[in-house]
């Protein structure tokens, strides 16, 4: 029997982790014209000397196959071109094998508020990236979706509204605890990741104390008139870190000043402006530290420091957030908070498989530590 497809599609990459195959059908495209010819699993097995049973679990990203037989197995599908029925398993499975990924970026937030800055938010690329990544061992694919959610508002993603996903995982503290509950109530396996998590599974840091550890370390070496560059009132973690910010100063007992405090959108152009208003202090009061909420405003401050002849960190001392690539190719290397990007994606993704194996029961969530990521960007003050 042959099936004739105009434009052959691409190969699908993400394979089932629980799904099987049980004699589905594969297509392999010929150098027969535009002709393509139906395949069965037996072929396969039939072309890497194994059984149909092998060729499934290898297919559907098990580990119950020797690495050597799984080499044989992917060596004699690379050379017959196999292409995975992916509806003939959902059918059986009833699952979609992909995992959605909403987003929020800043500057969409700020497009939907007639803000347009022109900045451009690198702070999801890392997760992207990691959680396709964990997703793909896994056998899930990753749909991506920039969503902006309305306070008040049922509007729900289309990855949603569509079925096109298994389970989400949501991004990002711009994300309110009212959103999270929405989802909940469509889609069952929801993981908050850096999101509230009252209502979800969730992976997280903890936000006050990854405040309250920069701050400590700029006290330690030496600095008590610190400013804090907070990031947007907005966002779900805000009051989280004000408080971390003002709990370090009190173990100190160094005198909280609103002055000091500067509340500022996750835009390069924030940090130039916050820089500003900071060297505008009276120099006897000017604070000689000052703690970003996330590297992409330190960059801006960084822009307004140089062109203004400002030194980092022999005239101000300069403490970041988030350890994003940025903050290694400054000038100075900028200190950091790291949140483990990295793992908080993986476990992000085991949780995600846990929930699909098993719904209801108990919240499963994660805190990851931060730490200090020491650099050159503060001084010691002796």
């Amino acid at each position: 029997m042959e099936i004739i497809e105009k434009k052959p599609k691409a190969v699908f990459g993400a394979l089932a982790v629980h799904g099987r195959f049980r004699n589905s059908r594969i297509l392999r495209l010929t150098t027969k014209g535009d002709k393509l010819n139906m395949v069965s699993i037996k072929d396969v097995a039939k072309e890497a000397g194994v059984s149909a049973t092998t060729v499934s679990a290898v297919v559907n990203g098990l580990d119950c196959v020797k690495p050597s037989t799984r080499e044989r197995v992917l060596e004699a599908i690379d050379r017959l071109g196999y292409i995975p029925n992916v509806s003939a398993r959902e059918l059986v499975t009833r699952k979609k094998q992909n995992i959605g990924l909403i987003t929020m970026t800043y500057d969409r937030y700020e497009s939907r508020r007639h803000s347009k800055d022109g900045s451009e938010d690198i702070f999801y690329t890392e997760y992207i990236l990691k959680i396709a990544e964990c997703l793909e061992n896994m056998g899930y694919g990753l749909l991506l979706e920039n969503f902006y959610y309305e306070s008040g508002s049922k509007r729900l993603p289309k990855l949603i509204v569509q079925k096109r996903v298994d389970g989400v995982i949501v991004v990002g503290s711009l994300y309110t605890k009212e959103f999270i509950k929405l989802l909940r109530k469509y889609i069952p396996a929801v993981v908050a990741l850096g999101c509230p998590s009252e209502f979800s599974d969730y992976v997280r840091n903890d936000y006050t104390e990854s405040v309250t550890l920069p701050i400590r370390y700029l006290i330690a070496n030496g600095h008590r008139r610190i400013a804090y560059a907070s990031g947007d009132s907005l966002t779900s973690a805000y009051h989280y870190k004000l408080l971390g910010y003002q709990m370090a100063l009190e173990e100190a007992g160094i005198p909280y000043r609103e002055d000091y405090v500067f509340e500022s959108k996750y835009l390069a152009t924030e940090g130039y402006c916050v820089a500003r208003k900071i060297m505008e202090l009276p120099e006897e009061t000017r604070p000689t530290a000052v703690m970003f909420a996330s590297d992409i405003i330190a960059a801006g401050a960084y822009q307004y420091f140089y062109e203004n002849r400002i030194r980092i960190p022999d005239e101000i001392s300069v403490v970041g957030y988030e350890n994003l690539p940025i903050s290694c190719l400054l000038c100075p290397p900028l200190t950091s908070v790291d949140w483990h990007k990295d793992r908080m994606s993986e476990e992000a993704c085991n949780i995600m498989l846990k929930r699909l194996e098993k719904s209801g029961g108990e919240q499963l969530g994660i805190v990851i530590p931060c730490n200090i990521v020491e650099r050159s960007s503060v001084r010691k003050i002796e």
